[in-house]
């Protein structure tokens, strides 16, 4: 990644921990594209797929872990 995705990449990760959603950063997105700033898409969108990643992980861990307890619940 050069010089403007790493700062944007920052940059929307910093947005993420302020409360941004992910809809409004794709929002972001979609006028960066818009304006033709690639080099500045490319770290917005590979900040969003990470978190997105992380975040569907995140629920499918809880998930296993609610299976496992709602089977000890049955037996």
């Amino acid at each position: 990644m050069n010089d403007k995705a790493t700062d944007h990449y920052n940059i929307t990760l910093h947005e993420i921990e302020q409360g941004t959603s992910i809809q409004e950063l794709r929002d972001i997105l979609q006028s960066y594209q818009d304006a033709e700033l690639y080099e500045e898409c490319q770290g917005i969108h590979l900040a969003i797929e990470i978190i997105s990643f992380n975040y569907l992980t995140q629920i499918a861990q809880e998930g296993k872990k609610q299976k496992i307890k709602t089977r000890w619940k049955r037996k």
